[in-house]
């Protein structure tokens, strides 16, 4: 039997006590603890500039088509089941061309023709913005899956994967179901239809879209698009339960879905289940991303003033903007 007293010193066998082994992993335990929560900073850091440049490309966006057609896109062509939100307007503007041909090739009737093609100005004749695509609630055009298609510039990572669909809107939405987008259009401070003051047009004149002259608060004082409210609660419901606020981006059917307002009247929610108001809201801690007409993106605190956040929503109030940042 092998006496280790009896071996020279050099040839002593050694290891941890049980001790010792306790103390290192108590050691390593309070690294991770510490380490934890600034390593989950980096990646919210990280997700919070990926949606910060996501408005910045929607922006771009926005900045083209004005380019190409003397005007922005309008926010909605109208409130019923067919009627089309911003959304496939900027598609050539997002790198998104081949998705706007499966938005805007005819599809066979089965007779020897097509279905007839949707344009705005059938809901809206003083339209300033035709496009001719496909009707979104009929079947047939449904089938093809297009609507569902991830585009990744609408998904904010740090709320949602990006593929995540909404729930069927049932026969009042045209049985409608597709993408969400985590921001919204900016149709500013007043609701109420003949006060809408925003770049977008919220219910006063569908189908319209706005020219930069007309915001003649300028361009760096003036929210065009921003990350909108989704309450978390209903968002662990879809696609089960439909969830009006967040439907297909595509639909402009329901307004709080595409566009958002923001003032005295719709702060921006300060946690992500706050009651919805048709406001700006986002799941990053303390602040909510909006895109300014400029190109600049600012990161607005929760805290804000919504004196001053109905100053960046309307385009034409004349006041000073004040402190936001």
């Amino acid at each position: 039997m092998l006496n280790l007293a009896r071996l020279p010193q050099g040839q002593r066998r050694s290891a941890f006590t049980l001790v010792e082994l306790l103390v290192v992993i108590a050691i390593i335990g309070v690294l991770v603890a510490l380490l934890l929560p600034a390593v989950q900073a980096a990646r919210e850091a990280a997700r919070r500039s990926q949606c910060t440049n996501n408005l910045r490309q929607l922006g771009l966006a926005l900045h083209n088509h004005h380019d190409t057609f003397n005007v922005l896109p309008f926010a909605r062509s109208q409130a019923r089941p067919q009627s089309i939100s911003w959304a496939p307007l900027i598609m050539p503007y997002i790198e998104q061309n081949n998705l706007l041909t499966l938005f805007t090739s005819p599809i066979s009737n089965g007779a020897g023709g097509t279905f007839p093609m949707y344009t705005p100005s059938s809901e809206s004749p003083e339209t300033n913005i035709n496009i001719t695509i496909n009707n979104i609630n009929r079947t047939q055009f449904q089938a093809t899956g297009a609507m569902n298609i991830a585009v990744k510039i609408f998904v904010c990572p740090t709320r949602r994967k990006v593929g995540f669909l909404s729930a069927n809107g049932g026969t009042a939405n045209g049985s409608e179901s597709g993408i969400c987008s985590d921001y919204a259009a900016n149709c500013g401070s007043n609701g109420t239809s003949g006060s809408n003051n925003g770049p977008f047009w919220l219910n006063e004149r569908y189908a319209v879209g706005q020219r930069f002259a007309e915001i003649t608060d300028g361009l760096s004082n003036t929210i065009l698009m921003g990350e909108k409210h989704v309450r978390l609660a209903d968002m662990k419901n879809q696609p089960a339960v439909l969830d009006a606020n967040d439907f297909v981006v595509y639909s402009s059917r329901n307004a709080a879905s595409v566009v958002r307002l923001g003032g005295p009247q719709n702060p921006l929610a300060l946690t992500n289940n706050d009651t919805y108001n048709a406001q700006f809201g986002s799941w990053h801690p303390g602040v909510v991303p909006v895109i300014l007409g400029d190109g600049s993106t600012p990161l607005l605190r929760v805290s804000i003033s919504t004196t001053v956040l109905g100053n960046l929503c309307s385009k034409q109030d004349g006041n000073a903007v004040g402190d936001y940042q």
